[in-house]
């Protein structure tokens, strides 16, 4: 079904363009009119994107640096949570039960607040879907964080479909959760096309995970002032416990479905990647 319109932003303020930067150019890409938040509401910003796209490694390296923001939930500064990219939605009153607190699900109510600006953080595609394809939780390990997947999935289906292929068994109706064959690879990877469509739907800004530049993203959203001294760690991939991270490689996407393989390749170029994770 088509998507609901996004939330209005207001024209009649000056757009807010990311900073030029030395050397390798600017890391903060405007996809629409941002300005101001809009009189009358209480604002925070969002950074949101498909999960495994480094929004708790963001989150860290943005509390580090004195910005309050939280991950998964809501800060003074905002939030960095995949689960809120499809924001605009009523039903995700339904989070109320899982991730939220009380006090978020209090502010979500209050007809006043609005998500604003909203960020759009990618990650190349495979190492996305290669640490998807393993373990949809926060810390990428089953040891860790294995009791979120399966709640990650059902949540991803609420907002977004998914063909049944590769599934061994589902009711209709509800979210495939247990995989044969490439099921899960194939899941890895729609999931990543169709969360940073409804991610990029209504964003103002997009960042790459891998060379995003703190100064300039919160030059960007309005928060230069919170730290005027940013102190930033390099994203480092770190690797799995419990369940080896296998790579995963434009052949076996391709050999899963070419159709796919073309559209995540599609999706990668526009946002700047080459074949390989740099």
């Amino acid at each position: 079904s088509a998507l609901p319109r996004p939330p209005a932003v207001r024209r009649d303020v000056t757009v807010r363009r990311p900073p030029a930067a030395g050397g390798g150019g600017a890391t903060v890409a405007a996809l629409r009119p941002a300005g101001e938040c809009p009189r009358g509401k209480t604002c925070r910003m969002l950074i949101t994107g498909c999960g495994r796209s480094g929004t708790h490694f963001l989150a860290e390296q943005l509390m580090k640096n004195g910005v309050e923001v939280k991950h998964e939930r809501i800060g003074k500064h905002g939030s960095v949570s995949w689960i809120y990219a499809p924001h605009y939605k009523p039903e995700l009153a339904e989070l109320e039960a899982w991730f939220s607190s009380k006090e978020d699900v209090a502010m979500r109510a209050d007809p006043s607040f609005e998500f604003f600006p909203v960020v759009h953080l990618v990650r190349h595609p495979l190492a996305a879907i290669s640490s998807l394809n393993t373990c949809f939780c926060g810390c990428g390990k089953w040891s860790c964080g294995g009791w979120a997947d399966t709640p990650s999935w059902k949540w991803a289906g609420k907002h977004v479909a998914f063909s049944n292929q590769g599934c061994k068994q589902w009711r209709e109706g509800t979210t495939c959760l247990n995989f044969q064959g490439n099921g899960r690879l194939r899941r890895s990877i729609e999931y990543w096309i169709k969360w940073n469509t409804l991610s990029a739907f209504s964003a103002h800004f997009r960042v790459r995970l891998e060379d995003v530049r703190l100064q300039e993203l919160l030059s960007a959203v309005g928060l230069a002032h919170v730290a005027p001294r940013v102190q930033q760690s390099p994203f480092r991939r770190q690797g799995g416990a419990g369940r080896r991270t296998e790579s995963v490689t434009w052949e076996r996407i391709r050999q899963v479905d070419p159709a796919l393989e073309e559209e995540v390749w599609r999706l990668a170029q526009s946002y700047g990647y080459g074949r390989s994770p740099p």
